[in-house]
């Protein structure tokens, strides 16, 4: 039977290969060279990341909110909750008023057709 795969070592998680930005990277891709000789460049940040999942903050706010303290941080996200929960009984409600919206009109429909009928 195959071995379990490891998980790395906490001190080599992290972005090793985007950390070196500027001329430095352009040195060290310079001196990089490929099985055939030829220099190779380095690649983007999404160029090995293709399987991993991205997070992406839908909101300006929510991406400075890596740069707040911790309190600042539980308070934003305790706003954020409450505005999604708000939304969502907002959603919630306006459901309940457009179906009790279609039951009156379907009801009015049936008395107008009941006496319509009860005419003929």
């Amino acid at each position: 039977m195959a071995g379990r795969r490891r998980k790395m070592p906490r001190k080599r998680k992290g972005r090793q290969a985007t950390a070196v930005r500027g001329s430095a990277a352009e040195s060290i891709a310079a001196g990089r060279a490929s099985p055939g000789g030829i220099a190779t460049a380095i690649r983007g940040p999404t160029a090995g990341a293709k399987n991993r999942r991205v997070r992406f903050s839908a909101t300006p706010d929510a991406a400075a909110g890596r740069f707040l303290s911790p309190e600042q941080q539980y308070l934003l996200k305790k706003r954020r909750e409450a505005e999604q929960r708000d939304a969502k009984d907002r959603r919630t409600a306006l459901a309940i008023i457009l179906a009790l919206v279609v039951l009156a009109a379907g009801a009015v429909a049936g008395l107008v057709w009941l006496w319509r009928s009860s005419m003929v």
